[in-house]
């Protein structure tokens, strides 16, 4: 997040070129991993992700509740093939110039591995763009067209009952008529049904149920927020906010942006370590070391035990002691008994 009000600051640990050479040969040897703790630091960074794309979206649906059906913006560019090839072309790069910097290459021999990388990564932000807003077009146009089947079914709801069996009446002529032959006849019929139709969702509008509804000012009807055509929604790879109004080069600025681009590294770098923590055997001393734990374990258990033994032969001991003086102490009343007796 180097550059963004995200930015950690610089790390305080040493970060050489050829200290990273080394520690790429000792693990790549298995003698040293801080994959545990990278893993724990990116898990870290996407559960504070996941909380915020969450409180995003709640926003969103309190002023929409069809915003909450809709599909994560991740799953849909997932799906394109353009990115896929282009992703793994850039991680296919971007590890050569790591390899390259762990050997101790120098800037100038890697920038123009790195300038490629740059425009691959703007190359896959335009398609990205194209295809979010795309995504966004289809997910406006589905969202007027829920709003206004639930407008029209409010209205036909709020028909009186009168009405609707005119309608109905006006209907089964059109469709006797339909079946007689008398084809213009039906059509007239039909059209006077649907005007019929229009009418009392007119006069519906007008009554309590158009303030409520279907009126100009109805909340459910679309005057209110409910109603209104979402312009925002998340980007649930870096949790910010994107506009269907926006420009292609402006939605490609954002998915090559340093914060969103970040956090597509995060996500790649953990699933990685995690695959190679999967695929990992198990470390050569681990079972030494679980047996010297276990040994340890087992000498601990034994330790309480044995002081337990001691305390119970001491607690003998201490008894025979006093049994002991006891005995002492009655042999000394004896004596003095047979001293009295003497002296009487």
């Amino acid at each position: 997040f180097a550059g963004t009000k995200l930015d950690l600051g610089p790390c305080p640990l040493r970060h050489e070129p050829l200290l990273r050479g080394a520690y790429a040969r000792d693990k790549a040897a298995g003698k040293v991993s801080y994959a545990a703790e990278v893993i724990a630091e990116l898990e870290r960074a996407q559960g504070e992700l996941h909380r915020k794309t969450e409180r995003a979206r709640r926003r969103l649906a309190e002023e929409n509740p069809l915003a909450a059906s809709e599909r994560p913006l991740s799953e849909v560019l997932a799906e394109l093939p353009e990115t896929k090839q282009l992703t793994a072309s850039i991680l296919e790069l971007e590890g050569k110039v790591m390899a390259l910097e762990n050997e101790g290459a120098t800037e100038a021999a890697t920038v123009e591995l790195k300038n490629q990388v740059a425009e691959m990564v703007a190359e896959r932000a335009r398609a990205e763009a194209k295809a979010a807003l795309a995504h966004f077009e289809q997910v406006a146009r589905e969202r007027r067209q829920a709003i206004a089947a639930r407008e029209q079914q409010q209205k036909e709801a709020a028909i009186t009952p009168e009405a609707a069996a005119a309608i109905a009446a006006k209907m089964a002529e059109a469709e006797q008529a339909g079946e007689e032959g008398e084809v213009d006849l039906s059509e007239q019929l039909l059209r006077e049904a649907e005007q019929l139709r229009a009418a009392a969702m007119r006069a519906a509008g007008g009554g309590k149920g158009g303030r409520e509804g279907g009126g100009k000012g109805g909340k459910e009807g679309g005057g209110g927020a409910a109603g209104k055509d979402q312009k925002l929604h998340v980007c649930d790879v870096c949790g910010a906010f994107l506009s269907e109004l926006d420009t292609d080069m402006r939605v490609a600025d954002h998915f090559s942006g340093k914060v969103h681009i970040a956090y597509v590294k995060i996500a790649q770098k953990l699933a990685q370590l995690k695959a190679e923590a999967r695929a990992a055997p198990a470390p050569s001393g681990g079972a030494d070391h679980s047996q010297r734990t276990g040994g340890v374990a087992e000498h601990s258990h034994q330790g309480p035990g044995s002081t337990h033994n001691n305390s119970n032969s001491h607690h003998q001991g201490g008894g025979g002691d006093r049994q002991r003086a006891d005995r002492d102490r009655d042999r000394g009343r004896d004596h003095r008994d047979r001293d009295r007796d003497r002296d009487r």
